[in-house]
């Protein structure tokens, strides 16, 4: 009787679909309705508009093209792995990469929060709303503007998380195929 990784399955293939789908995995929003900024943040995709004008930052392109490369290889490592149940050594292939991302993404994004607030000044909360206060400068007097702003997490990254813990599950579950299914090489 074969027998079949459910959780390993359901989480290379959820990596995979996490890879392909365009859904930011947090989203800040500045005014109403995002007007004065909005950011759109996922491993895969990097989104940020100022008044209208984007903000491009050339780095970040090669840095999620190198996250969405390793996420896609980690699918198909776990995947793979599922194929070759029988063997133990393909256990360190059920890749806990999703797990990992989706713990570190929100410590990355309020470390950036932090750098931002303290390189211009505008307090952004990692999730839910606050009302921030922006000081400009000019010539001779100083500006203070005060906007909401709301944050918060979109379903894909629960998705992800979802992700991780099925790669959990999977990897936990992969020796309980192995001790109850005799290897390939023996039959």
């Amino acid at each position: 009787m074969v027998r079949v990784n459910v959780f390993g399955l359901m989480s290379g293939f959820l990596m995979l679909y996490l890879v392909l789908l365009p859904e930011p995995w947090w989203v800040a929003l500045g005014g109403s309705d995002g007007e004065a900024f909005h950011a759109y943040v996922s491993p895969f995709a990097f989104e940020v508009v100022l008044l209208g004008n984007p903000v491009d930052i050339p780095i970040v392109y090669w840095l999620t093209l190198a996250s969405r490369l390793a996420f896609i290889l980690a699918a198909v490592e776990t995947i793979f792995a599922l194929i070759v149940v029988y063997e133990k050594t393909f256990k360190t292939f059920l890749s806990l990469r999703a797990l990992s991302v989706s713990i570190l993404f929100p410590i990355l994004i309020a470390i950036g929060l932090a750098v931002a607030e303290e390189t211009i000044g505008l307090s952004i909360p990692v999730y839910g709303e606050a009302l921030s206060t922006f000081n400009l400068p000019g010539q001779g007097y100083a500006m203070t503007v005060e906007m909401p702003i709301r944050t918060y997490f979109t379903t894909a990254y629960l998705l992800a998380l979802i992700a991780g813990v099925l790669s959990l599950i999977a990897r936990s579950f992969h020796e309980v195929l192995i001790k109850t299914e005799p290897s390939i090489g023996r039959v």
